[in-house]
């Protein structure tokens, strides 16, 4: 009988200690685990917690997890953010152990394949940004699009050329989304102001038209149902044309695409040329012979 009664004790005993340890967050993936010094832990419930039962840091920890946080006796990624060097994951969540997107510049120094400062809006490491420009040289400029250096000094881009950031363009104007149709046809240097203040081409008000860097801005446009910044630059060159919508560049090659442009004869030019659509000389250039709209309703006077 005491041999039975020691029987169910030890069994009592043990099956007590299993719903211990299991109440604990002992766990494995194999299929028994009698030894229960081997189950490895869960992770802490809080940042200063001991885990679970076993010691996962007596051993080797994962690939995954190579470090060993010996404060809480547990494999992690990473205990600060000097271990998480990648552009995408440069900040250490010290509570998990793992590796996050970054929320702040100091995070990025030394991460590969990325730079100093941190694009908060998707947490990658990046060569330069909004509010961290600085971070390219005295010849550059940030690409706001790319966000990265670019090599086209501050000043540098004159009326309707693209743009990449408002520091690229002249003085009192903005790099701005331009349309053709209704349709987003990429950002362009327009002066800030109102029609009446412009010159021609530009004497219609594009009202509260986004800049690059996220700010609306009244500025001095042009018909955009008809014409677009490439194909006004177009004109102004006088490119030669075999067909509307192409443009053939100054030194020449093959025709590009040129959006709103319209190839035409004009009066005192040799061959087609680019020209666009007008409603009124205003629409046209300043000078030159593309500066007349004529009932055709296009640029420039057609030869006799």
């Amino acid at each position: 009988m005491r041999i039975e009664v020691a029987r169910v004790s030890f069994h009592y005993v043990a099956a007590l200690t299993f719903a211990v340890l299991a109440a604990e967050g002992c766990s494995s993936t194999r299929d028994n685990c009698e030894d229960f010094t081997s189950c490895p832990p869960t992770a802490p419930s809080t940042s200063s917690g001991t885990g679970g039962s076993a010691t996962p840091c007596g051993g080797a920890c994962p690939g995954d997890r190579p470090i060993c946080d010996e404060s809480r006796d547990w494999c992690v990624a990473c205990v600060d953010d000097r271990q998480c060097a990648v552009a995408t994951a440069a900040r250490c969540d010290t509570d998990e152990g793992e590796c996050r997107p970054c929320d702040a510049s100091s995070q990025c120094e030394g991460v590969k394949g990325g730079g100093s400062v941190c694009r908060t809006t998707d947490g990658v490491c990046v060569e330069c940004g909004l509010d961290e420009t600085a971070a390219c040289g005295p010849d550059e400029t940030c690409d706001l699009v790319a966000s990265s250096c670019s090599d086209v000094s501050e000043g540098s881009r004159t009326l309707c050329d693209a743009c990449t950031n408002s520091a690229q363009c002249q003085a009192e104007q903005a790099c701005v989304q331009t349309r053709y149709k209704g349709i987003n046809n990429g950002f362009f240097c327009l002066d800030v102001g109102f029609a009446f203040s412009c010159d021609p081409p530009f004497k219609r008000s594009l009202m509260d038209r986004e800049t690059i860097e996220g700010t609306p801005t009244n500025v001095c446009g042009f018909d955009e149902t008809t014409t677009s910044c490439p194909a006004i630059a177009a004109s102004t060159s006088q490119l030669q044309c075999t067909a509307d919508g192409f443009c053939t560049p100054s030194g020449g090659g093959a025709s590009e695409e040129t959006l709103g442009s319209l190839c035409r004869n004009v009066q005192g030019v040799l061959g087609s040329v680019c020209t666009y659509g007008c409603e009124t000389p205003d629409d046209c250039l300043m000078a030159g012979p593309l500066s007349t709209c004529g009932p055709q309703g296009y640029c420039g006077t057609p030869q006799l």
